[in-house]
């Protein structure tokens, strides 16, 4: 049985579970031209409040981008999950952090290891979310409506909240 995902604690708790799955997004910062700029980072780690932590260059331009305006876009892809956010990042220098963050898939970055001095995490604490979840059942689902559009010559619908949905995630103040 799927859960009641038009529940708004169901549609969150659907989402960072999604989340977890992946260990690579896109961060778009808004560039000093004015222009988005994304790239992609590797994910340090999730946390349960929908906080996403990555390590990056403290020279970076994306650091600079940051400090100078720190809404954010974060996407993640993969064959039957897209997932996009948007939150605030800060640019963070905390030895103990790091160190419990740490991978040594970052050593090439930071030869170092984690007391490199170019080593910053950045903390997106994300607000809003919206997830396209083509998994399992509501894959089939989808498929399904899809052929049957195709069938009739009539357009396809968005799909329901097991597929679909937008997600706060930040408490309201």
């Amino acid at each position: 049985m799927e859960p009641n995902r038009t529940d708004p604690a169901a549609q969150r708790t659907h989402l960072l579970a999604l989340l977890q799955g992946f260990g690579v997004g896109m961060l778009t910062t808004t560039g000093l031209d004015g222009a988005p700029h994304a790239r992609p980072l590797a994910v340090a780690e999730v946390k349960d409040d929908g906080t996403v932590w990555f390590s990056t260059h403290a020279a970076s331009v994306k650091v600079e981008e940051i400090r100078t305006g720190n809404t954010v876009g974060v996407t993640f892809q993969s064959k039957t999950v897209y997932l996009a956010f948007a939150g605030k990042a800060t640019v963070v220098r905390d030895a103990a952090r790091v160190a419990a963050l740490w991978s040594e898939s970052w050593r090439s970055w930071y030869p170092a290891g984690p007391t490199d001095p170019h080593l910053v995490l950045l903390e997106v604490s994300l607000q809003t979310g919206e997830y396209w979840d083509l998994n399992g059942v509501s894959g089939f689902r989808f498929l399904f409506a899809a052929a049957k559009a195709l069938a009739t010559g009539t357009p396809m619908g968005g799909g329901g909240p097991d597929q679909h949905g937008v997600v706060a995630l930040e408490s309201p103040a």
